[in-house]
């Protein structure tokens, strides 16, 4: 009778299996759990750089020495010997800072293994080929963005950091720029405090070419008070700023809206400060609402009653248009009462 093959001491296999753990050999294609999602075979030899590959999640790569993470993703794409998706290509996510070196909208994400995502190969060598899932999913973003832009919608974007000029949003996994101008925060409250702030925006620019994305909170806010601000109305606010072109006025909706200085007075006026100063309060025809870039357009000269009044008693001017609002509010209540 012959005697059965031999069996390895149990000892000796669970110094192999730790071995192996340390070790950590390249995973073959053939070497992967039956479970697993089995991309389409590729020849290595006619793979190109650009080229669209499925790829299979297998396990975290090794942390390199003196790193403190992992350096990526081992991915199955179809052939021998696995490729990897380096840390910095694995998720489409904008960096909450501007520091140099850092690449804006490639970041980490974690990955189950047997997720299975489209890639693009970023590189390969002798021995090696490496491979970016952000890629496809920055592509996909902009056609996103795009397609949200030509349907003009609002969509809710992710405060992510600040400067002087504005804020940089997360927008589909995309950094965006809003300008302070359309965004109205005080100087003051300008702080780390809005990281993290979700609003709703709309967007100004999208050039994927340039890779420029420009939004407004703005244009959210103007869609919202578009009754009242129909060309013709009489709008109240107060003088902002002064400028040498008019007077940027903040108007009680919430909005800016701007009083140039060829639109105050039937008659010249030199210096906007000959005629307003800050925090004056002032009442307002508006004449102009720009849905494209949210600018507001206002004239105090159509309140005149004769060609520089506005320059001489501004006041007067202010007190006619209030009292004239207040008779039309009167009357538009009666008819109410009248039709009930």
């Amino acid at each position: 009778m012959l005697a059965g093959p031999r069996l390895p001491a149990p000892r000796a296999a669970h110094r192999t299996a730790v071995r192996m753990a340390v070790e950590e050999p390249p995973l073959e294609v053939e070497q992967q759990p039956p479970a697993l999602y089995q991309p389409a075979q590729l020849d290595r030899s006619v793979l190109s750089v650009g080229q669209t590959v499925e790829c299979v999640v297998l396990r975290k790569a090794p942390t390199p020495e003196g790193a403190r993470f992992s350096a990526g993703y081992v991915v199955d794409i179809g052939i021998t010997k696995p490729a990897l998706v380096p840390r910095s290509q694995v998720a489409l996510r904008p960096n909450a800072t501007s520091r140099a070196g850092v690449n804006i909208g490639q970041g980490w994400a974690e990955l189950p293994v047997g997720t299975v995502l489209e890639g693009e190969i970023m590189s390969i060598d002798e021995t090696d080929v490496n491979v970016s899932l952000t890629r496809p999913q920055k592509r996909v973003a902009w056609q996103r963005v795009g397609q949200l832009a030509d349907l003009d919608v609002s969509v809710e974007a992710k405060v992510l950091r600040l400067n002087e000029a504005g804020a940089t949003l997360d927008i589909e996994g995309l950094p965006a720029f809003m300008p302070w101008s359309h965004w109205a925060v005080p100087p003051g409250e300008r702080s780390s405090k809005l990281h993290g702030t979700r609003l709703d925006v709309k967007f100004l620019e999208v050039e994927r070419g340039r890779r420029r994305l420009v939004v407004s909170n703005r244009r959210v806010r103007l869609d919202a008070a578009t009754s009242e601000l129909e060309p013709g109305n009489v709008v109240e606010g107060t003088v902002k700023k002064l400028k040498s072109y008019g007077a940027v006025v903040a108007l009680d909706s919430g909005l800016e809206g701007l009083l140039h200085v060829s639109q105050i007075s039937q008659v010249f006026v030199q210096n906007v400060s000959d005629v307003f100063q800050l925090a004056d309060p002032v009442r307002c025809v508006v004449i102009k609402v720009d849905a494209d870039d949210g600018s507001i357009s206002l004239s105090t000269k159509m309140l005149e009653g004769k060609p520089g009044e506005m320059v001489g008693n501004a006041s007067a001017v202010f007190a006619r248009a209030a009292a004239a609002a207040a008779a039309q509010d009167e009357a538009a209540a009666d008819g109410s009462n009248g039709d009930a």
